[in-house]
Parts: C-alpha cells; sequence; structure tokens
C-alpha cells in the first residue's frame, strides 16, 4: 500500500525522466533543424551549378560543332575526329567549372551568401 507520499515522490521521478527525455528531444530537434538548413543551402548552391554546367555544356556542343564543320571541310576523318574533339571539349568544361564547384559549394555550406551571389553574378545565372 502506498500513500501520498509515496505517489508523491514516484511523481516527481517520472516529471525528471520526462524532463531529461525532453533535453534529449530538443537536442536531436537542433540538430535536424541544423542539418536541415545545411542541405536548403547546398540545394541553392546546387541549382547555381546546375545552371554554370548547362551554360559550360551549350558552349561545348556549339565549339564542337564548330569544330567538327572545319575538321569536315579540311578532309580528316570525321568520326574520330568527332569523338576526340568531343572528350577534349569535355574534359575541358570539368576542368574549368571544378574549382569554381568546390568554391561555391564550400560558400553555400557555411552561409557566405555574398561568394554564392557574385559566382551567380559573374557567370550571368541570375534570373
Amino acid at each position: 500500500l502506498q500513500n501520498i507520499d509515496d505517489l508523491r515522490m514516484i511523481s516527481e521521478r517520472n516529471i525528471e525522466r520526462r524532463k531529461m527525455e525532453i533535453e534529449k528531444v530538443e537536442q536531436i530537434i537542433a540538430e535536424e533543424f541544423e542539418r536541415l538548413l545545411e542541405e536548403f543551402k547546398l540545394k541553392e548552391a546546387d541549382d547555381l551549378l546546375g545552371k554554370l554546367y548547362s551554360r559550360a555544356e551549350e558552349i561545348r556542343i556549339r565549339e564542337t560543332e564548330r569544330a567538327l564543320r572545319l575538321i569536315s571541310m579540311s578532309g580528316y576523318d570525321p568520326e574520330k575526329t568527332a569523338k576526340i574533339v568531343n572528350d577534349l571539349t569535355s574534359a575541358i568544361v570539368s576542368k574549368i567549372l571544378a574549382d569554381p564547384t568546390l568554391a561555391i559549394k564550400k560558400a553555400a555550406k557555411s552561409d557566405d551568401k555574398e561568394l554564392v551571389l557574385a559566382a551567380s553574378c559573374l557567370f550571368d545565372l541570375s534570373d
């Protein structure tokens, strides 16, 4: 049989346990919120980088077509030359964009909106 004091002690222990659980839940929420914010920042950078790569790819295709016309007029084997030129231009685009990609992602992760905006302006990607 339990008296009022016993029930009060049980109740107080339960309250303390719940308070400890609340602290754990608050910590989990804070961590997940930070993770979500980071994902939003990276999404913003990824969208910008997608535009940058699309622009570079358009340039690559245009330059490849121009080079192929010149090669075909010069009498070289167009199929072999096309593959060489295509591979070359793809490598060039990837290499040109590698460092800006890393810098933009790093800026987005550290919430450096000025650099992300500057990159957008620099590459004329703002809508």
